[in-house]
């Protein structure tokens, strides 16, 4: 009967905090626009004349930007995976 439980049930909500906010597909669509503007300022950085700032990720609950594994990569790293 628990397993059944809606999502934002308040037993969901008092086991997983901040977290029980976001669906999986929320997760899914964050990761997917982070990704695009990471795309699109590499691009940027490489092809274009001024240098871009770079986007800042979209705030996902109970997790800070600490918490991230994936390293940037740097602007050469970008450059030299482009002009491959």
């Amino acid at each position: 009967m628990i397993r059944r439980l809606p999502q934002d049930s308040q037993l969901s909500h008092d086991t997983n905090g901040e977290m029980a906010d976001w669906s999986r597909s929320d997760h899914l669509l964050a990761i997917t626009v982070d990704l695009l503007g990471e795309i699109q300022w590499a691009y940027s950085s490489v092809h274009g004349e001024e240098k871009p700032t770079r986007p800042t990720r979209i705030p996902r609950p109970g997790i800070s930007d600490s918490e991230v594994l994936v390293p940037a990569a740097s602007n050469a790293d970008i450059a030299g995976f482009l002009m491959s």
